[in-house]
């Protein structure tokens, strides 16, 4: 489909399409945000418990329901993934929910598009969201709408609500932990990371092998010229940290997102092996990295395994058929796996949203991409002060 293209990364959707691609929507408050591991999938989930007060589409036979969001922190390990909405106990918060293939559990419909926080104005509630924070702490993609206006369209669409085939959701995950971080206790936690580590290898010289799974169903226009454009166009970048241009291919897909301590590599998947990402959602792909939380540098923690995971859905063939628009797209969620957020310059490949013209035509590398890339996080100044704390 033409239109619009967001991160991480997918079609931005207007609300009437956002709740057509979407089961259930319900607004209520956050009580718990947990972190744990999902033990068959080898990956760290956060578990984000809402207490109810409205359910606008779907049916819901709970007061409490469990949104299942990939990445969190656990002990010392973290998994940090770009586009990702965070949660806070006490929030306010509106939801698109879409149900995640593997385990039928929910989760945020497109990354971020799907959550709004409630705040109060003078002339009533309102409902804004974001696609987190750029370098400098800039909301992105910031955007408020009257949240009774935004109920009333949402409702609208009641018509247009589809069960899906099996009609099953799982609402509370059998490996939800035992809430800790809860609205009572004394100091609530954001639990997902969105941005917070970096490569080692990037100060002290060496390179990151990039890897990729040998699939029987590739993405139209992939291939391993466009990855590699991808990798040169960050290595042209000061220097400051050089992705392996001689990847291996794996010949069957790594478990739970890359996840191998002591491996600093990057592993890119197509056609979502792992059944992460809802046929439903019009997501085109996904990127962040695992990474320990201690020692830190300038609190950053170090990052040991990448990964870059393709969507298979239509929406998604129908992007990626075009050669320069496979190449677009690896090379955001390069920026995700290399430890960038978004930007919040329109130019700027990090920038949340592209539309088909601009992936098919290539979108380069922005000032803001630059900038936050060569001067900030990856430095010679912030080289030299990791040296010395080594």
């Amino acid at each position: 489909m033409a239109g619009t293209a967001v991160a991480d990364y997918g079609p931005l959707l207007t609300i009437e399409r956002l709740t057509d691609s979407t089961p259930v929507v319900v607004r209520g408050r956050v009580h718990s945000v947990d972190s744990g591991w999902d033990m068959p999938a080898a990956t760290i989930y956060t578990y984000v418990v809402i207490e109810i007060d409205e359910v606008l589409r779907g049916s819901v036979p709970h007061e409490r329901i469990v949104i299942k969001q990939l990445g969190g922190v656990v002990g010392d390990v973290g998994l940090s993934v770009g586009g990702q909405p965070g949660f806070t106990p006490g929030e306010n918060v509106l939801v698109f929910l879409q149900v995640r293939p593997r385990d039928n559990t929910l989760q945020t419909a497109n990354f971020w598009q799907g959550k709004w926080s409630i705040e109060p104005r003078s002339q009533g509630n309102v409902a804004i969201r974001h696609a987190g924070r750029d370098g400098d702490g800039v909301e992105v993609a910031y955007r408020e709408i009257d949240l009774a206006a935004l109920e009333g369209r949402i409702r609208a669409r009641q018509s247009t609500f589809r069960r899906s085939a099996d009609g099953t959701i799982v609402f509370h995950p059998e490996e939800t932990p035992t809430p800790v971080n809860t609205v009572d206790a004394a100091n609530p936690v954001y639990r997902i990371p969105l941005l917070g580590f970096h490569w080692r290898e990037a100060f002290s010289g060496g390179t990151i092998p990039y890897n990729f799974h040998k699939q029987k169903h590739a993405r139209a226009g992939s291939g391993k010229k466009q990855l590699q454009k991808s990798w040169q166009a960050w290595n042209g970048v000061a220097k400051a940290i050089a992705w392996a241009t001689k990847g291996k291919k794996i010949k069957t897909p790594a478990p739970g997102m890359s996840q191998r301590p002591g491996d600093a590599s990057v592993m890119l998947q197509n056609g979502d092996p792992l059944e992460e990402l809802p046929d439903a959602s019009t997501t085109l792909a996904a990127g962040g990295a695992w990474f320990f939380t201690g020692p830190l540098i300038r609190k950053l923690g170090p990052a040991f395994s990448g990964f870059i995971v393709i969507q298979d859905s239509a929406s998604a063939e129908q992007f990626m058929a075009n050669k320069t628009c496979y190449e677009t797209v690896v090379k955001h969620e390069d920026g995700h796996a290399g430890g960038l957020g978004h930007s919040n310059q329109g130019s700027a490949l990090m920038f949340p949203s592209v539309n088909q013209a601009e992936c098919n035509g290539g979108k380069p590398l922005g000032k803001d991409d630059n900038k936050f890339w060569g001067k900030k996080l990856y430095n010679k100044k912030h080289a030299r002060a990791a040296a010395d704390r080594r």
